[in-house]
């Protein structure tokens, strides 16, 4: 079934599949760093209420470059070690010289004083970004509002291009997987499989609206890129929910196997409340870190109606919101959702 999708997600999506650049020019973001560490506020404000309450966080190391990969691993190895005897570590995190677990308020306060941590970080909650259930007008409306299929004519379908959606899970739905598998990998960095590839359905849907070729609709219902390969790299749970550390880690894998599965574009419908500037926000140092390297990163604004979430919160992604296109190949009557 496809669902009320935003108009700009879907065209900037393909605008990414259709006209991505060889090479991207680069700026080294901006990393957390100072004389003594810093500590999330929000983070603070959860430390003073309850004190003996372990919190996720998010040690960040001083580092002399993010693009240092050897000098990342060695900061991320010190992270870890150091939130081992200062709560509970839980994972690594290379791409940011950092590293995720959990801690109360004498261990994070420890850790602030702590030579050569930049900063802790609130590893926050990040939650699938859901769309919306429209009419079957829909089937044949929104190809045309989004000029994909003008796009399709000149004979690009996104073929040869591998999106990477971080997400739910993508379940080898016909649309994705015939008559060939176009699913390339799948990584989990969230809970157990079990016996559902994707229990909530949510990275399917998006994974549909990506790439499906409209296999089990007799063409009915068409993705964007209907020709692209996927890569899943689930990041979310079962129930849609995640942290900002699981996200990370996906990205690093993505960066790690781009060259692999010829990975260009990242995919993440998904976000959580953005920081108060963008440049303390670990999210959005990993999203920037994958456009350094050459990828596309298409993020959701989120369904507050409000500011956008995190990582679209990040000037360095394409952020998109969505319209109520009302079964109308015209975009002329859309109203926001």
């Amino acid at each position: 079934m496809l669902t009320r999708i935003a108009t700009s997600f879907i065209l900037a999506i393909w605008l990414s599949l259709a006209s991505l650049a060889p090479g991207l020019a680069a700026t080294q973001p901006v990393a957390a760093a100072g004389l003594f560490a810093g500590i999330d506020p929000q983070l603070q404000q959860q430390m003073a209420a309850n004190p003996l309450q372990r919190i996720p966080v998010i040690v960040e190391m001083q580092h002399p470059s993010g693009l240092l990969a050897g000098a990342n691993l060695s900061a991320a190895q010190q992270a870890f070690n150091l939130l081992q005897l200062n709560g509970q570590a839980q994972l690594a995190l290379p791409l940011l010289g950092s590293a995720a677990g959990l801690a109360n308020a004498a261990g994070i306060t420890a850790l602030s004083l702590i030579p050569g941590v930049a900063y802790i970080h609130f590893d926050a909650p990040v939650q699938a970004h859901d769309g919306f259930v429209s009419s079957s007008n829909l089937a044949t409306a929104y190809p045309s509002a989004v000029t994909a299929d003008r796009v399709w004519a000149t004979g690009h379908t996104g073929q040869g291009v591998t999106v990477a959606v971080l997400d739910s899970g993508i379940t080898p739905d016909p649309d994705l997987v015939q008559p060939t598998n176009r699913i390339l990998a799948a990584v989990n960095f969230a809970d157990p499989l079990g016996s559902a590839m994707d229990p909530g359905g949510h990275g399917s849907h998006v994974a549909g609206t990506i790439a499906g070729n409209g296999t089990r609709s007799a063409g009915q219902y068409i993705g964007v890129a209907p020709a692209a390969n996927l890569v899943d790299v689930r990041v979310l749970d079962s129930n849609g929910n995640g942290r900002d550390s699981s996200v990370i880690i996906g990205i690093q894998w993505a960066l790690d196997h781009r060259a692999q599965y010829n990975i260009r574009v990242l995919n993440l419908s998904l976000g959580a409340p953005a920081p108060g500037s963008y440049r303390l926000d670990p999210l959005a140092a990993a999203v920037e870190m994958a456009w350094l390297r050459g990828l596309v990163v298409v993020a959701a604004a989120g369904n507050t109606g409000g500011a956008p979430d995190s990582p679209g919160a990040d000037p360095y992604v394409i952020t998109v919101g969505a319209t109520d296109d009302r079964g109308t190949a015209t975009v002329g009557d859309d109203p926001l959702a």
